[in-house]
C-alpha cells in the first residue's frame, strides 16, 4: 500500500479523498510529519547548541524545535492548505478545501521519510551537500505535493 503511494500519488491521493479521510486523521498525518520533522532537525539543533554559551542549551534548543514542529507546523500546513485552496479555485476549478489537505498533508507524510534519512547523512557531510540533499527532499516533496493535487481534483472534472 504504501510503495503505491510512492508509484502513482495522483491514484493514491484520489483513493484516498474519495474514501473520506477524517480530519482527525489529517491532523494525526500533520503531527507524524511534525514529529519526523524534529527528529530530522535533532543533529542541527545539536550543532546549534553546542554554540550557545548558556545552561541546557541542549534541552532549550529541542524544546523550541519540538514546539514548532508538533504544534505550529500543523497550524501552519492548515494554513498553506487554505491559500492552496484559494489559488486552485481562482486558477483551475473549485475544489473542496478538505481534498486539498488530503494532498497536501500526505505529500509531507510521504516525504518524511526522505527527510529524516537525508538530514541524517547530510549532517555527516559538508554543508554544501547537506543544502543540496535539503534542496532535493524538497523537490520530493513538491513532486510528490502536485500530483496528489491533480489526482484529488481530477475526479471533479468532468
Amino acid at each position: 500500500m504504501i510503495l503505491a503511494a510512492y508509484r502513482t500519488p495522483a491514484a493514491f491521493a484520489a483513493r484516498q479523498a474519495a474514501a473520506g479521510i477524517s480530519e482527525g486523521r489529517l491532523l494525526l498525518w500533520a503531527l507524524i510529519a511534525g514529529v519526523a520533522g524534529f527528529l530530522a532537525g535533532v543533529p542541527s539543533a545539536l550543532d546549534t547548541a553546542s554554540e550557545l554559551q548558556i545552561e541546557d542549551a541542549v534541552a532549550g534548543v529541542l524544546a523550541g524545535r519540538l514546539f514548532g514542529a508538533v504544534f505550529m507546523l500543523p497550524l501552519l500546513l492548515y494554513v498553506l492548505a487554505g491559500l492552496v485552496t484559494l489559488l486552485w479555485r481562482l486558477l483551475v476549478q473549485p475544489v473542496p478545501s478538505q481534498r486539498v489537505r488530503v494532498a497536501l498533508f500526505g505529500a509531507l507524510l510521504l516525504a518524511a521519510p526522505a527527510l529524516v534519512a537525508l538530514s541524517w547523512i547530510g549532517s555527516r557531510l559538508p554543508a554544501a551537500a547537506d543544502v543540496f540533499l535539503g534542496a532535493v527532499t524538497f523537490m520530493f516533496f513538491l513532486w510528490l505535493a502536485v500530483a496528489r493535487l491533480r489526482g484529488v481534483t481530477r475526479p471533479l472534472v468532468g
